[in-house]
């Protein structure tokens, strides 16, 4: 449903809300001299061009929403004066001192995700000091040059979703210095190198998602850190070996997913305190001994393939949790495909495994009644 909100206060233009209206053409750049706007929303349309610079002049901005359009072009480095009082003339303090109502605060929400952006992303950005959701993400030409290093100033940065663009390079030390941090999302890019070990600073972080990308080297211990982790993908990297015994910090955790890196040894004993969160649970096939051993005993338990679209993924349903099967240690596990049931085993396999209860066996005959 379409949305159409100007909003006037003391004769002046403060927000303007015109989400899903199929706009067209292009951002005019006398939008720019709107100099009290607060809000301006113009996503999921059909705007195209480029972001005009004079929109860093809307000082007073707190909230700016591009995105769902086919915007092109680079990110203005102009938007780092969003918000910024500073640059007020003497004209606008003297009015300011004259409204009744609050000055105005700094800008707080920038979401440009889903355009045609290209370039790389402006360090200028980190003067944005209220920010706390920066959204670039579904910008395929984006990124080039990799993450700024200055983003680690965002101090009060909640969200940052940055997947499916370009950024190259290492993962910056210091995107661990942003201790508000609940969502990062930097997945489908071409980063490089290690995993930081400052990462395992982000207490409040509570989604870390950096899969499909070229990050090599072992798992820090420090990710034990993530206290407050409920999702965390690393999967279709290169990270190699073991698994760090860590997951008794992870109470939260509900999906992790290693999938398709060169992992080895087994699954941490300390994975069984994720029990009671846990739903998702992908990792290779090398990696489940540990719970194959618990599971149907070592000697007998049969798991094999290496898609997790097809054989190779775990996926542990909520209503069943991590490790209280009803197996007997030594019986004949069955591999199940589709609703075809084996005989005695536990995995159902298809576009994700899944761990099911079997069937109950049926009643014992009963003798004829005489």
């Amino acid at each position: 449903m379409a949305c159409v909100c100007v909003r006037v206060r003391l004769g002046r233009i403060t927000s303007i809300r015109l989400p899903r209206n199929g706009l067209t053409g292009t951002i005019p750049p006398a939008l720019g001299q709107l100099k009290y706007l607060m809000e301006l929303d113009l996503a999921l349309s059909s705007l195209s061009g480029t972001i005009p610079t004079q929109l860093g002049r809307l000082s007073r901005l707190q909230f700016l929403s591009l995105a769902d359009n086919s915007l092109s072009g680079s990110v203005p480095t102009q938007l780092a004066l969003l918000g910024n009082t500073s640059t007020f003339d003497d004209e606008d303090r003297m009015l300011q001192r004259t409204l009744t109502y609050a000055a105005p605060l700094p800008l707080s929400r920038l979401d440009l995700g889903r355009n045609n952006l290209s370039g790389s992303l402006p360090t200028e950005l980190a003067l944005l000091s209220a920010l706390r959701l920066l959204d670039v993400s579904s910008n395929l030409g984006l990124g080039g040059g990799g993450l700024p290093t200055q983003l680690g100033r965002l101090s009060l940065l909640t969200v940052f979703r940055g997947d499916r663009c370009r950024f190259d390079g290492y993962l910056p030390t210091q995107l661990g210095n942003m201790p508000a941090s609940v969502t990062m999302r930097l997945g489908d890019n071409a980063l490089s190198g290690t995993l930081p070990t400052e990462l395992g600073r982000l207490r409040a972080l509570s989604s870390l998602t950096l899969g499909e990308n070229r990050l090599s080297g072992s798992l820090p211990e420090t990710l034990g850190g993530l206290v407050a982790v409920e999702r965390l993908e690393l999967q279709d990297n290169r990270l190699s070996g073991t698994i760090p015994d860590f997951f008794a910090a992870l109470s939260r955790l509900a999906h992790w997913d290693t999938f398709g890196n060169a992992l080895s040894g087994d699954v941490p004993p300390s994975a069984a305190s994720c029990a009671s969160t846990v739903t998702h649970f992908y990792v290779q096939d090398d990696n489940l001994d540990l719970l194959a051993d618990y599971l149907c005993g070592r000697d007998t338990f049969q798991y094999q393939g290496s898609s997790k679209r097809n054989y190779g993924a775990l996926l542990l349903p909520s209503y069943h949790r991590l490790l209280p099967f009803h197996c007997t240690r030594g019986a004949s596990p069955f591999l199940a495909s589709g609703d075809r049931w084996g005989d005695g085993g536990f995995l159902k396999y298809g576009m994700e495994a899944q761990v099911l209860t079997p069937p109950a066996d049926p009643p014992p005959p009963q003798p004829p009644s005489t």
